[in-house]
């Protein structure tokens, strides 16, 4: 039972506070820094491929100095999916949200990243397994990122007047 609650529980732990951080300041700002285009698509994007990565480095180092070598596969993928989808969820909502101010539909399109974010993984993870746990690893983050912001992008609806 425990097992079945600790994801939601840490993706709650890790996203709530960035987003009511974030939802306060995009709404109390006068202007965005950014019109809605392709530059501020292109921060997004790079704003969750950098998420992937640094979370993806973390999550290896962790395993790597937490658990010996012959448990390193097993515990890299609980790692992965317990704290990576948060996170990559998460960036592109952030960066949009700071860079071109608050959206119509915050709160759908921040649930609607995470929950992209976490199935694009699995997915991704359980299609590329057969060819081992590091490339299904790299596989799943990369889906993550993807999926997250394009769902991002295309769930936020017009700016808040």
């Amino acid at each position: 039972m425990i097992a079945l609650l600790a994801p939601p529980a840490i993706a709650a732990a890790l996203s709530a506070p960035s987003f009511l951080a974030v939802s306060r300041a995009s709404r109390r700002r006068p202007f965005a820094p950014l019109v809605r285009g392709s530059l501020e698509r292109c921060c997004v994007l790079a704003a969750a491929g950098l998420a992937a990565a640094s979370v993806s480095a973390s999550v290896v180092l962790l395993a790597g100095f937490r658990f010996p070598i012959d448990q390193l596969d097993s515990a890299a993928v609980r790692l992965f999916f317990l704290f990576a989808p948060p996170v990559i969820g998460l960036a592109p909502w952030t960066a949009g949200e700071i860079l071109s101010g608050a959206s119509a539909r915050q709160e759908e399109s921040f649930a609607a990243s995470l929950a992209a974010a976490y199935f694009a993984a699995v997915l991704a993870f359980g299609t590329a397994i057969p060819a081992g746990t590091a490339v299904a690893l790299a596989a799943a983050g990369s889906a993550a990122t993807i999926c997250s912001a394009a769902i991002y992008l295309r769930s936020r609806g017009p700016l808040e007047a």
